[in-house]
């Protein structure tokens, strides 16, 4: 029974708003005040804004695991708050934590970021921080922006864009819609 934790840390989801939901600003030379207009440091696990997931395997993605809202808690890493989400193998089943923010809180514009720390890397782990669109519209036309995603064994941290665009009508070249880089492991990553 192999138990596997992915952390999140410090500023998951922070939204930073530079611009007044009303009006755009639409010239990157002007320089604007970042405001904080939201930021989780995870010393609770707040439900009113986070729903823990619970599904059965295969829901989504083929994927074998099922997401147990047992396997989300909050605790601390390196003095910090943290979510921290476990993956466990239990026989030949997979339970690992998963939540979302879908219906409690979202944002137009801003910045988003997490401190993420990774576990070493597994055969079958899919840890990932993404957002989709709220817009009530079916994948991929809602828009899913991946800020981070590590597959299995790579040693790789990925950030992906589907929509519309990029998968219906295979404008994903310019500007590329997908890229990666290499991560410190076991520490934390700003993503």
């Amino acid at each position: 029974m192999k138990k596997v934790k992915i952390l999140l840390a410090l500023a998951m989801c922070s939204m930073y708003q530079s611009c007044s939901s009303d009006e755009v600003n639409m010239n990157p030379q002007e320089e604007s005040q970042e405001k904080v207009v939201f930021k989780d440091d995870f010393e609770t696990f707040n439900s009113n804004v986070w729903t823990k997931e619970e599904h059965e395997a295969g829901w989504v993605n083929q994927e074998l695991q099922i997401y147990d809202a047992a396997h989300v808690s909050t605790g601390t890493d390196e003095g910090r708050s943290v979510l921290i989400l476990t993956a466990e193998r239990k026989g030949n089943k997979i339970y690992s934590g998963r939540v979302n923010s879908q219906g409690k809180k979202s944002c137009q514009y801003g910045k988003i970021e997490a401190s993420i720390k990774l576990p070493q890397t597994a055969n079958g782990l899919w840890p990932a921080f993404w957002m989709m669109g709220d817009n009530n519209m079916p994948w991929p036309q809602c828009g899913e922006i991946d800020i981070m995603e590590q597959v299995s064994l790579e040693k790789v941290a990925w950030h992906t864009v589907h929509s519309h665009y990029t998968l219906d009508l295979g404008l994903d070249k310019n500007p590329p819609r997908a890229g990666g880089g290499a991560y410190k492991e076991n520490e934390f990553n700003l993503y």
